[in-house]
C-alpha cells in the first residue's frame, strides 16, 4: 500500500509540474502574440501617413512615407539556422522605382538558407571591395550595375554594424535587411519555439536602416546609366 501511495504522489507531483509548465507556455504564447501585433507600434511616429496591414497571427506590416519616399516595414522570423537561435529580421523597402539596369545584392554572413534574400538567385558573383566587410556575398544579374559599387563605398561604416544583414537595389527600389531581435535561448531550448523578447522594435533601431535605404536610393537615382 505504501509503495502504491508513493507512486501516486510521484505521479501527482509530475502532473502538477507539467500543468504549471503548460500554463506558463500558454501565458508565454499569449504574450508573444501581443508582442507580434505591437512590433512596430513605437516606430509608426517616424513615418508620415502610417498604415497597418494585419495578417492573422503573423507579424503586421507597416507602410508610410519617410523623407518623401514610400516605405514598407516587415518582420521575417527565421529559424532555419543549424545550431543557431531563431532570428527576427526587419525587412525595410523603399518602394520608389529607380532607373537602374538590374539588381545588386550585398549579403553579409551568408548561411545558404536565407529564404527571404534574392542574393543566391542572382547569376553573377562580384568581388567584394577591399574596404567592405569580406564575409559576404555580392551578386548581380548584370555587370551594368557595377557603377553602384563606387557610390556604395560611402556607407561601408553602416555595413560594419553587427545588425546589418543585406542591401538590395533593384528597379523597384531599395531594400535593407536588419536584425530586429534574437530568440530567447531558454525558451527555444525547452519548447523549440521562437520567442523574441526585444519587442516592440525601438525607433532608435529603425532610424539607421531607414536613413541608409533612403540615402542609397537618392544616390542610385543620381547615377547616369548608359
Amino acid at each position: 500500500m505504501d509503495a502504491n501511495l508513493d507512486t501516486w504522489w510521484r505521479l501527482a507531483a509530475a502532473a502538477g509540474v507539467a500543468g504549471l509548465a503548460l500554463r506558463s507556455e500558454y501565458r508565454s504564447q499569449r504574450a508573444a502574440a501581443a508582442g507580434r501585433a505591437q512590433i512596430f507600434q513605437d516606430c509608426s511616429a517616424l513615418l508620415a501617413s502610417p498604415q497597418w496591414e494585419y495578417h492573422g497571427q503573423a507579424y503586421p506590416t507597416l507602410r508610410g512615407v519617410y523623407g518623401g519616399l514610400p516605405v514598407k516595414l516587415e518582420a521575417v522570423p527565421d529559424s532555419l539556422g543549424l545550431r543557431k537561435l531563431p532570428t527576427l529580421w526587419l525587412k525595410l523597402d523603399v518602394l520608389q522605382p529607380l532607373p537602374v539596369p538590374g539588381t545588386l545584392a550585398y549579403l553579409l554572413r551568408p548561411l545558404n538558407h536565407e529564404f527571404w534574400s534574392p542574393c543566391a538567385a542572382l547569376p553573377q558573383a562580384l568581388e567584394v571591395p577591399a574596404a567592405w566587410p569580406q564575409y559576404a556575398s555580392l551578386r548581380t544579374n548584370t555587370p551594368a550595375m557595377q557603377p553602384l559599387l563606387a557610390v556604395l563605398a560611402n556607407w561601408r561604416d553602416a555595413f560594419e554594424d553587427e545588425r546589418f544583414k543585406e542591401l538590395v537595389i533593384t528597379p523597384r527600389g531599395v531594400r535593407v535587411v536588419y536584425l530586429a531581435a534574437q530568440g530567447s535561448r531558454l525558451h527555444y531550448g525547452v519548447f523549440r519555439r521562437a520567442q523574441f523578447t526585444e519587442l516592440p522594435v525601438p525607433p532608435t533601431r529603425l532610424a539607421q536602416p531607414l536613413a541608409l535605404a533612403c540615402a542609397v536610393h537618392a544616390a542610385a537615382e543620381k547615377i547616369t546609366w548608359t
